[in-house]
Parts: C-alpha cells; structure tokens; sequence
C-alpha cells in the first residue's frame, strides 16, 4: 500500500505540514486535566481563528 500523493492528501503546492501550536496544547488536555487549562486552550484556538481571519480573511477581496 502506498502513500497518498499531496494532491491526494488535501495538500496545497508549498504549504507548510508542521503541526499548529493548538495541536499540541489540545493533545496535551489529555494529561493536564484542569478545565482553566482547557478554556485556555479555546481561547488560543479562537485567538487563531480570528487573527486568521483578520490577516487572510479579506485578501480576496482587497481591490
């Protein structure tokens, strides 16, 4: 069996496949059971998401 090709994958020519930081602190609530550890590992993720889409969000339609 072989691996997929990055167009098979889902990957975009030239993007980054290093795991985000929020990866890493989600898969760590496994060991670090405390919901003030989890809401802040939200509040990293929706920080993210809204800086993203500040950043990105628009460039389509910049004219």
């Amino acid at each position: 069996m072989s691996l997929p090709s990055d167009a098979e994958a889902g990957f975009i020519e030239g993007s980054d496949r290093g795991i985000a930081a929020t990866h890493v602190l989600g898969g760590l609530s496994w060991v670090v059971r405390r919901a003030l550890y989890s809401y802040v590992v939200h509040g990293v993720s929706v920080a993210a998401i809204v800086v993203a889409l500040a950043a990105f969000g628009c460039a389509g339609t910049a004219r």
